[in-house]
């Protein structure tokens, strides 16, 4: 199709990669694209307009099933949670970022104290 697809990457089922303008999506290396993930490079400003963009997204990064994403930059190592939105709200993820709307609440463990 045009996408640019690296090595050991896998694309689940029912991703959707934007078919208008498919050169326009880079994917990394070793990195999974979960099922009904949506890859969006277009949009539609009305009276036949479009708008375009680039999404690049790195290497070693999991967008999980049912992300969806327009033209973004997602630099290595990057996780989503299942069913994440990233743009038009993000227009870049930050190496290392673990990106989900309303996540589980993150537990510490207890410390004991020296006597």
């Amino acid at each position: 199709m045009g996408v640019h697809i690296g090595k050991n990457t896998e694309i689940m089922q029912m991703a959707w990669l934007d078919h208008f303008r498919p050169e326009l999506i880079f994917i990394g290396d070793n990195t999974l694209l979960g099922a009904f993930t949506r890859l969006t490079v277009h949009g539609y400003d009305g009276n036949g307009k479009f708008r375009y963009g680039l999404i690049e997204i790195g290497s070693n990064c999991l967008l999980a099933s049912g992300s969806g994403t327009g033209p973004i930059k997602i630099e290595d190592n990057v996780r989503t949670l299942p069913n994440t939105t990233l743009s038009p709200y993000l227009l870049r993820v930050r190496q290392g970022s673990v990106v989900g709307w309303n996540p589980p609440a993150v537990k510490t463990s207890t410390q004991e104290t020296e006597e």
